[in-house]
């Protein structure tokens, strides 16, 4: 019972660390679009209201699995979402 109780802390801290790292994340990329620093006002605006901010959207677009997201540029190149500007 030991055993499991302690592997169930273990994968639980793990997985808050994650979080906690996505946060920080978010967090990051809301000063560098100079908007509000607190994710759960982010986090709500979106839920509440369907308000996508560019922070917002570059977070969920580098974080939920969308990689091959790509976006064009004035060249007409594409490249992937991590490399267009903001």
């Amino acid at each position: 019972m030991e055993a499991t109780l302690k592997a169930a802390e273990e994968a639980w801290a793990e997985g808050a660390a994650a979080v906690a790292d996505k946060l920080a994340l978010l967090c990051e990329l809301m000063r560098k679009f100079s908007g509000p620093d607190d994710p759960a006002e982010e986090l709500l605006a979106l839920l509440a209201c369907g308000h996508l901010s560019n922070a917002m959207h570059q977070f969920l677009s580098a974080n939920l699995g969308a990689a091959s997201s790509q976006c064009g540029s004035e060249d007409g190149q594409i490249r992937p979402q991590k490399y267009c500007d903001p």
